[in-house]
């Protein structure tokens, strides 16, 4: 699966939560409040399938020596609880410093099958309660949930991740967040390599062995050896019309399932697996599987290593291409990619962009790795991402606490045209020197604006200097 790390954007879509903390203290004092804020990425663009939708977003916090939770309440965005695209940066609630495991839950108001989950939710006291039947025997139900891409639950785990004082300066702390949609995606497109002369016409999909339950937050075990009969199937009519079977791609469908985790050690003849069936082929069988975790990466606590091949996993995009052949038995080509907004517009080229500056005061500083800042002062950035077509970029600030950018709804945008913005110090000088990275990402993926690399370290810096 390639990894681009998409933004839905639910990535949805990419998230980020920074903290902000006070003097540094001897360990014999109380802890000091940490202020966390919650980033988020492309959530509700979508407006074809909603597969970013995003209504709210719950925050848990669970000390991390004893599993208490400390925090649990629904995050808002500028005072209301659904995030937007220019509204994307949650306000901030409070934590002491320690080291917590933090969850995150989206969409719960979506689930409408019963109000079980929604209160118990809200009545976590320990980690443990996670464990609960009510999270983990979820209903699906494939006359709604196979067709819906919008509202579907996600989740996201962090363990273990330590809030304290770096000094006298307020500290960010920067860790990427992302949510899992709860489902896997499963897009069908049709090709036509016959020609009228061969019509051949597609009738019917149909799945077998889709889990009956699933789990919210993301669990780890073998779904076969805790529900070894809690399986259902389903099917769609297919109706492509005579003139788009004259087409070289015919068309598509896309469904929606839960994740069904295989282990290797199980042997029970068990997949999920597609059938289609139609006039003038015989019935055409796609086995569902994720090939390899080579380059996995969800935030859960999971053992790939311990996985079948023939696992499906959630908030992953299996793509089916069938081809329509002059013989009686149709082709297909499985391929597992990342879940992003608007991915199947983008094309896979690497990304390549030609324009790129950096000036302040009329001169070009690109040459440089530190760029200083006076008050008041702006560093002007020109940029035009040349491929892959169709493709969202964003610029970032890792310090977000002295520095921003003057318009934030010019910072991202799509290939082919050319944008410009700025960057500036958001406070006035104290007498410290303040610093931030920038960096610039295509479709979560960061790109190498110099020849040191990506990643801390390696970025432009901006400097604070009077």
């Amino acid at each position: 699966m390639k990894n681009s790390n998409s933004i839905i954007a639910l990535c949805l879509a990419l998230f980020s939560f920074f903290s902000c903390v006070g003097e540094e203290s001897d360990k014999s004092m109380p802890a000091e409040k940490v202020y966390l804020s919650t980033r988020v990425g492309t959530v509700n663009q979508d407006n074809v399938a909603s597969e970013d939708y995003v209504s709210e977003v719950r925050v848990m916090a669970f000390q991390a020596d004893d599993g208490a939770c400390v925090k649990n309440e629904l995050l808002t965005f500028n005072g209301n609880n659904q995030p937007t695209a220019e509204q994307n940066r949650s306000d901030q609630i409070t934590l002491l410093s320690g080291t917590y495991d933090f969850l995150f839950i989206a969409n719960e108001s979506s689930y409408n099958y019963n109000t079980s989950f929604k209160e118990a939710l809200l009545n976590i006291r320990h980690i443990v309660q996670l464990e609960d039947e009510v999270f983990t025997t979820l209903k699906y139900e494939p006359t709604s949930d196979s067709e819906q891409g919008k509202g579907i639950l996600m989740s996201a785990f962090y363990p273990g991740v330590l809030l304290e004082e770096k000094g006298e300066n307020e500290s960010v702390i920067i860790q990427d967040v992302e949510l899992l949609r709860a489902f896997a995606k499963i897009e069908i497109q049709f090709h036509n390599k016959v020609g009228e002369e061969n019509f051949k016409e597609i009738t019917k999909v149909s799945f077998h062995n889709v889990p009956k339950h699933y789990t919210v937050p993301a669990a780890n075990q073998d779904y076969l050896s805790i529900y070894p009969d809690k399986f259902t199937s389903f099917e769609k009519a297919i109706t492509f019309t005579e003139e788009e079977y004259k087409k070289e791609t015919i068309g598509s469908v896309v469904f929606y399932v839960p994740e069904f985790l295989r282990y290797k050690d199980n042997k029970v003849e068990k997949y999920m697996d597609i059938t289609i069936e139609g006039i003038g082929f015989l019935p055409h069988q796609i086995r569902l599987a994720h090939q390899h975790f080579e380059d996995y990466k969800q935030p859960r606590t999971l053992s790939t290593e311990l996985l079948s091949t023939t696992t499906v996993l959630r908030n992953t995009h299996y793509k089916v291409d069938v081809n329509l052949t002059a013989s009686r038995d149709l082709e297909s080509v499985l391929k597992v990619l990342p879940w992003q907004f608007l991915k199947s517009e983008i094309s896979y080229t690497d990304p390549s962009w030609t324009l790129f500056k950096i000036e302040v005061g009329g001169k070009d500083v690109i040459d440089q790795k530190e760029i200083s800042l006076k008050s008041g002062e702006e560093a002007k950035v020109t940029f035009e991402l040349d491929e892959p077509s169709g493709a969202i970029w964003k610029a970032s600030l890792t310090n977000g606490r002295f520095f921003e950018f003057t318009d934030p709804t010019t910072t991202t945008g799509l290939a082919g045209t050319e944008y410009t913005f700025s960057i500036k110090a958001s406070q006035d000088w104290n007498g410290s020197f303040n610093y931030t990275e920038f960096y610039i990402s295509v479709n979560g993926e960061e790109l190498k604006l110099r020849e040191d690399g990506v990643g801390i370290g390696n970025r432009y810096v901006f400097k604070q200097v009077e």
